[in-house]
């Protein structure tokens, strides 16, 4: 915990940023913490996304299903044809 609030500190993370390492996982907690957020106009909103691809924020089409579409839906093949097995 001592580390996280280093990092918050020394890197400047807003409110939403700071909240959202503290509910990392502990191994992704330590990825983060290796991260140099010095070089960026926006160290919150670099953080925020760098931690999104950590796969910890849910995705569009798993938080609205109903908004997938016909493209989310799997293919099938035309009428007549049959599918190619492995």
């Amino acid at each position: 915990e001592e580390a996280i609030g280093r990092f918050i500190e020394d890197h400047d993370l807003d409110e939403i940023a700071s909240r959202q390492l503290r509910s990392l996982p502990p191994h992704q907690q330590a990825v983060a913490l290796r991260w140099d957020l010095s070089k960026f106009r926006n160290p919150s909103a670099k953080f925020m996304s760098m931690a999104n691809n950590l796969g910890t924020a849910p995705s569009p089409t798993m938080a609205f299903p109903s908004m997938m579409g016909p493209t989310a839906m799997p293919m099938m093949p035309p009428m007549g044809m049959r599918p190619m097995l492995p």
